[in-house]
């Protein structure tokens, strides 16, 4: 597909200096394969070499739109990205993750075969930095089914996305649903999914589409608390609306608990390597995986005063465990995306 022409799907992917994994994750999308698609990138005031080599590589490929922003966050910049898109379907991506050739020509055909679905995911592998298997994620959805969207009860499963960047959603019931809310600093995607459930029906690939890869710095680990808080608020505002009264107070408070993220923001990100080292180290030492010991090394030389991980280093020298795979993470599955990521990395 050339710059001029109509894309099938807008690809929107955020990226703050993301200059070691935007290459490959670039490369994993420009393979898709059987769809017409361009590649939303919303730059949010990287300060690293990020901008220079998204302007490198959209010279070379008309498939490319870089859009730049002061720093403002990702909920900001997927609005910023998604209010860009031509596409009438639009895909999330997140930097440093890669999608299987076929994710978004399958995703695109559930949707183009259940015209009552409005969005779409795919079940993700994650993997350490180094390509480490970790874990493979489903949404503990009924796969390659329309379903309703209810909302989750007390004790219940969680039937939704395996992960924010696998998901594909029709544009018009994006917007219909009012798209990302800025109060929802974190949680937008299911304050999203939410809304967009109140138009229609949600759908899971049945396959391992989608890799995700967790770095030991991701604000994923330092702010966890802070997810789960939000992810509490998206679901109270959905029983406000479900009730049909407003979901004002709701929004109110997530807007609260975003500025008090502003706030902690960067004490949280110097504490994140240290609780994602430990948190990759203790998957790991479950799994069997001797690669779990410098996980846990890094992470107690880091917290010298947290018992936690010293503990947990020395039971994955003293008391190592048989090696087994992941529950779910098949060796072929693995192997394909695994090798995906090698492939990409290269070119990257």
């Amino acid at each position: 597909m050339s710059g001029s022409e109509q894309p099938e799907i807008s690809v929107v992917m955020g990226v703050r200096d993301g200059e070691r994994e935007v290459g490959a994750t670039l490369a994993s999308l420009f393979a898709q394969r059987e769809v017409a698609l361009e590649v939303v990138v919303v730059d949010d005031g990287s300060r690293d070499g990020t901008p220079e080599l998204l302007a490198r590589t959209a010279a070379a490929e008309p498939r490319l739109r870089v859009l730049r922003q002061e720093p403002s966050g990702l909920t900001a910049a997927l609005a910023h990205g998604c209010a860009a898109a031509r596409a009438p379907l639009v895909a999330r991506h997140d930097c440093g993750d890669l999608s299987h050739p076929d994710r978004l020509a399958r995703q695109k055909a559930a949707l183009d075969a259940h015209p009552g679905v409005v969005f779409v995911s795919c079940w993700t592998l994650c993997t350490g930095p180094a390509g480490e298997p970790l874990y493979r994620v489903t949404g503990r959805a009924e796969p390659d089914r329309p379903l309703p969207f209810p909302l989750p009860l007390p004790g219940a499963p969680q039937i939704g996305p395996a992960s924010h960047g696998s998901v594909l959603f029709r544009r018009a019931s994006y917007e219909a649903a009012g798209g990302y809310r800025r109060e929802f600093a974190l949680g937008q995607d299911w304050d999203l999914w939410y809304r967009l459930a109140e138009t229609g029906q949600f759908l899971m690939v049945g396959a391992p589409l989608y890799l995700r890869q967790l770095l030991p710095e991701s604000l994923t680990f330092a702010a966890h608390d802070l997810q789960v808080r939000f992810g509490r608020l998206a679901r109270e505002a959905a029983r406000s609306r479900s009730a049909g009264e407003s979901d004002a107070v709701a929004v109110q408070a997530a807007a609260a608990l975003s500025a008090r993220f502003a706030r902690e923001r960067a004490a949280r990100r110097r504490r994140a390597p240290a609780l994602g080292c430990y948190h990759l180290g203790a998957v790991l030492r479950d799994r069997g995986d001797a690669r779990a010991r410098g996980y846990l090394r890094a992470a107690a030389r880091a917290r010298p005063f947290d018992p936690r991980a010293w503990v947990r280093w020395a039971q994955a020298v003293l008391v190592p465990r048989p090696a087994r795979e992941p529950e779910g993470f098949s060796s072929r599955e693995a192997s394909e995306l695994l090798a995906l990521l090698a492939r990409a990395g290269e070119r990257g």
